[in-house]
């Protein structure tokens, strides 16, 4: 009975606390989170298309890296190399798109290969970026 309670007390701590090796869920972050991870210089990846870029614009600074080839298919394995020519993949950074659905994906693709596991997903997108007044500038 006491292994069992100590087991049961380390599992509790495990789950409600951030140094869960096991923990695998994506981070949600909402526009308010946003903004301050953005403010600390957290880097941003909008993986929108082209099309979104210059018809909206990016948030300034981030770093685009669409997750949909020309032929209109996701390919993570290529997306993460080239994500690896952009950002040190051992800080944290921001999955963002347009609102909220594809980043979603993503970050729950990441997770399950066990490609990464310190990110973020801005899980309101660049619409709600832009509707609250974030800045973009041309792409």
């Amino acid at each position: 009975m006491k292994k069992f309670i100590s087991f049961f007390f380390l599992q509790t701590i495990l789950i409600f606390s951030d140094i869960n090796p096991l923990k695998s869920d994506v981070i949600n972050i909402n526009n308010k989170e946003l903004i301050e991870l953005y403010k600390q210089d957290v880097p941003i990846v909008d993986i929108r298309t082209a099309n979104e870029w210059m018809e909206t614009g990016v948030i300034p600074n981030s770093h685009t890296l669409t997750f949909i080839n020309q032929s209109g298919n996701k390919d993570i394995n290529f997306w993460f190399s080239e994500l690896s020519k952009l950002i040190n993949l051992a800080d944290p950074f921001i999955i963002i798109c347009r609102s909220g659905n594809r980043s979603k994906s993503l970050s729950q693709k990441l997770l399950s290969k066990n490609l990464l596991n310190n990110f973020y997903n801005a899980k309101e997108g660049v619409s709600t970026w832009i509707l609250n007044g974030g800045k973009t500038i041309e792409y």
